[in-house]
């Protein structure tokens, strides 16, 4: 009898689930994207044989078309990177602002699984338009980004023929959609420069690179510092990890000019 007991209770122990976990959840940037993801969450519930899962999220329609349909994806990846895709649809008439919760769903995935990346997948609008999101996440981690008002990491391209040097190239994180930069430049030729155009290659959390620029006007004797300071317009989802600063082009007093041979680098995190 007691050996019939303690069987039952192994039993019990093997296949009851274990208290449910939070994941590591993410959402991935898409600026050029109808839809914007606003929530991502997920929990699992290990299990003998892997584990079961359940995820929500809410989306947002930035406009300016109504949706009909929007299906949101849902990327778990394992330790090793390895990417399994589930998804939600929701239909309805969301119209620009709307802001919609998707309906919890559940189902299994492997017992290695870490970490969760929400995106926006699909979308359908009344127009009788449709689109589709042009990438996945990537099995890589997130770059932490800048908190907002914190100075974004910067590199400076060094270009050794350049008739200016780069000093000092910072820029704070976007605050309010706007992002500041505070430039320092020398002129380093044997001419007055009356123009500089300068480059910024801006790295998201995702790997996703946005492009920006700033110019600076005067009268710049040889040897004098170019100062530069402006607000630049972001979307109201830029968050940045990493930002690279390029030359892009220099113009003379006398008319003539310099440009850079190769385009902006992208940064890398």
């Amino acid at each position: 009898m007691k050996r019939v007991l303690l069987a039952a209770f192994l039993s019990a122990c093997l296949t009851a689930p274990a208290a449910a976990k939070d994941l590591d959840a993410s959402i991935m940037a898409q600026p050029d994207a109808p839809i914007r993801i606003v929530g991502c969450s997920g929990e699992i519930y290990p299990m003998r044989n892997g584990q079961n899962f359940t995820v929500q999220g809410s989306f947002e329609d930035v406009g300016p078309r109504t949706a009909t349909a929007v299906r949101m994806g849902f990327a778990f990846f394992d330790a090793l990177g390895e990417r399994h895709v589930y998804n939600g649809l929701s239909t309805g008439t969301y119209t620009a602002g709307a802001r919609i919760d998707v309906t919890p769903f559940g189902g299994q995935t492997g017992a290695e699984t870490r970490r969760l990346v929400c995106f926006a997948m699909q979308a359908a609008f009344s127009d009788g338009s449709v689109w589709k999101a042009n990438a996945y996440p990537s099995g890589a981690p997130s770059a932490p980004v800048a908190p907002e008002g914190s100075l974004i990491s910067a590199e400076i391209v060094k270009q050794d023929d350049a008739p200016v040097r780069f000093d000092t190239c910072a820029i704070t994180a976007p605050k309010d959609t706007f992002m500041t930069t505070n430039l320092l430049l020398t002129n380093v030729s044997a001419k007055p420069i009356r123009r500089v155009d300068v480059d910024f290659a801006m790295l998201d959390g995702s790997g996703e690179t946005r492009s920006y620029y700033e110019w600076m006007t005067g009268s710049y004797r040889p040897g004098a510092a170019i100062h530069g300071s402006a607000p630049l317009r972001t979307g109201p989802d830029a968050a940045f990890s990493k930002v690279t600063c390029t030359v892009r082009r220099v113009d003379f007093v006398d008319g003539s000019s310099w440009s850079a041979a190769t385009k902006s680098v992208p940064a890398q995190p």
